[in-house]
């Protein structure tokens, strides 16, 4: 298979393929965003979309090297390797940074985006600027470090800082034994309120998107996920393949948050409580 090839199997967009120097690129999950990255050098490279793989995916050629050109490729892949583990690092620590002063820029505030998902009362991390529209700010956490923040505008729309770590954050809601994990904020929230209404003991995990919670189910193999019944049947994928226990919404292109706001917490509640 040649590189290319590779690379669009992987779900890597590739407009101009450059030698011998790490680059990132759009994926076909984020085709208007930079979340790939990639490396080529003729006889090797690798390839990685940052939502999906926890690691970088090696491609070799078909060419028949010798022992000594076996040799040189080796070092060559371990030192493209640790260079972008390098990178990857530094734009972190940035990010991490960023997310930092970004949070110490907000205050306590109602915000658009929580009435619109059921939850007028809330109140939230919210980023006042001046002729701006207020940002919801959810800080994202891995291994308990403050690793970057979900910026949420009153319509919806989400962005994540460049560079910041993605895999395997979290923003957890509650102490209790019982693990759940769910994908987005507002479908935690909504799981907070199900779960309180059966006043069960929970640990509520919001992954931010359906590839990180699969990364986050393989260190919590007993948790419960509360998937979204999206039309990709991507959460249910995700679900099914982590071994955990699981559920999601019957119709298709809800999460628990559509449910919720359509049937509230009593009718959302007998449902989860059956499924559990």
């Amino acid at each position: 298979m040649e590189f290319m090839d590779f690379a669009r199997a992987h779900g890597l967009i590739i407009r101009d393929l450059v030698h011998g120097k790490i680059c990132r690129c759009p994926t076909e999950n984020k085709a208007g965003k930079r979340n790939g990255a990639f490396y080529f050098d003729n006889d090797f490279g690798w390839v990685q979309d940052w939502s999906i793989h926890p690691e970088i995916q090696l491609w070799k050629s078909d060419k028949v090297l010798t022992e000594t050109e076996l040799t040189e490729q080796k070092m060559r892949m371990e030192s493209s390797r640790k260079a972008y583990v390098k990178l990857r690092c530094q734009k972190q620590s940035i990010a991490a940074d960023k997310a930092k002063w970004i949070l110490e820029q907000t205050e306590l505030d109602r915000h658009a985006y929580l009435e619109k998902k059921g939850f007028p009362k809330i109140m939230g991390n919210v980023w006042h600027r001046a002729e701006q529209d207020p940002l919801l700010c959810i800080p994202m956490f891995y291994r308990d470090n403050l690793c970057g923040v979900q910026l949420i505008g009153s319509t919806g729309e989400k962005k994540f800082l460049t560079g910041q770590r993605c895999s395997d954050a979290v923003f957890s809601i509650g102490k209790g034994k019982e693990i759940y994990l769910a994908e987005g904020y507002a479908s935690a929230l909504s799981l907070q309120t199900i779960l309180g209404a059966l006043k069960r003991p929970y640990t509520i995990m919001a992954t931010f998107s359906a590839g990180n919670m699969a990364k986050v189910a393989k260190t919590h193999p007993g948790a419960f996920i509360v998937a979204d019944n999206d039309e990709s049947g991507t959460g249910q994928r995700v679900a099914q393949e982590s071994g955990c226990k699981w559920w999601m919404p019957e119709t298709t292109g809800q999460d628990v948050n559509d449910l919720h706001i359509e049937i509230g917490t009593f009718k959302a509640s007998q449902i989860l409580r059956k499924a559990l």
